[in-house]
């Protein structure tokens, strides 16, 4: 059955669902090593966009203590 998408994960949310059924020749340790890949890939992804967003960032420090004018706190 190559030709059905995501078969592993069908199979493993339909036994979560019914404890009765229990399916046989599925190979869920591929999958789940293929799927905890593909996440620590987004992951990597995402924390080097971060960065790079980190890194675009310029931060403002208002100092309050020493201001004046018109805006100024007593």
């Amino acid at each position: 059955m190559s030709h059905v998408k995501n078969l592993e994960i069908v199979c493993a949310l339909l036994e979560d669902h019914n404890p009765d059924l229990t399916v046989f020749g599925i190979d869920y340790e591929t999958k789940t090593h293929q799927l905890r890949s593909e996440a620590e890939e987004i992951e990597r992804k995402a924390k080097e966009e971060a960065e790079k967003l980190e890194a675009q960032t310029a931060t403002i420090q208002l100092d309050t203590e020493h201001r004046s004018g018109p805006f100024a706190t007593p």
